[in-house]
């Protein structure tokens, strides 16, 4: 990712960050934040992509994490997306570690 990017991702989850840390700081709880966004590269990618940011804050402060789609809006809304599908695969996959060993 090149500096410009890098600087475009953070301009972006600004608002959703502090957001994040307005509803921690009222309820004294770790809080999220879920956006959706296209975001295309200028060379490694043929088109745009759908990316899915969840702006969290914790007592520890930011924590931020994005998962790039092509899982269309229409059927998967940002946080039923990275909630119920992609925590549950990450999940998945540590119980398959766990039973062989790793």
């Amino acid at each position: 990712m090149s500096d410009r990017q890098a600087k475009a991702w953070a301009v972006w989850l600004c608002i959703p960050l502090e957001e994040a840390r307005l509803l921690s700081q009222a309820s004294a709880q770790a809080a999220r934040v879920f956006r959706d966004f296209l975001w295309s590269t200028k060379d490694s990618w043929t088109r745009r992509r759908r990316v899915v940011a969840k702006a969290e804050w914790t007592t520890l402060g930011a924590n931020p994490r994005f998962i790039v789609t092509s899982l269309k809006p229409e059927r998967w809304a940002a946080q039923t997306l990275y909630e119920d599908l992609y925590c549950a695969r990450g999940d998945m996959e540590n119980r398959i570690k766990i039973l062989w060993g790793g």
